[in-house]
């Protein structure tokens, strides 16, 4: 996972964090080991990051 400084630019911004990511996986386990990743990045960033109120989810 990863992200860019115009990225950061931007969340401080408040436009929000996008971070790129992909399984290092070859042929058909790309697309899965990938979704496999971003649903655990999203779970752990779910449970330990904190969203201003009023933010959309």
């Amino acid at each position: 996972m990863f992200f860019h400084r115009q990225d950061v630019e931007r969340a401080v911004e408040g436009a929000g964090l996008l971070l790129a990511f992909g399984a290092f996986a070859r042929g058909d386990d790309h697309e899965r080991e990938s979704l496999r990743l971003a649903q655990l990045v999203r779970d752990v960033l779910a449970a330990n990051v904190s969203r201003p109120s009023g933010t959309a989810r």
